[in-house]
């Protein structure tokens, strides 16, 4: 039967998408248990002594409206403390 073929095939495609699906939870996961820190210095400007200080990035969660009956989590990060003060710097 003709009909058996795509069937199969479904199927195959089926249990490889669940395989990709997983991987890709476990990567998650993975980046959850085992973060990468970074320590990043910054200089301030027309600072011409001293070392720079260390600085990490932060992230802010809080509860925000989305749509007109909805509730979800707003998130704001900063990177650097040039743009916590709304400096840019150059690149």
């Amino acid at each position: 039967m003709p009909g058996c073929d795509r069937e199969n095939t479904y199927k195959v495609l089926l249990v490889a998408d669940g395989v990709l699906q997983g991987l890709g939870a476990l990567e998650i996961l993975g980046g959850l248990l085992f973060p990468e820190t970074k320590t990043v210095m910054v200089a301030e400007e027309g600072a011409s002594r001293g070392p720079p200080r260390p600085f990490s990035p932060t992230v802010h969660l809080s509860p925000a409206r989305v749509g007109y009956s909805g509730y979800g989590i707003a998130a704001v990060g900063y990177v650097s403390d040039a743009s916590r003060r709304g400096l840019l710097l150059p690149t």
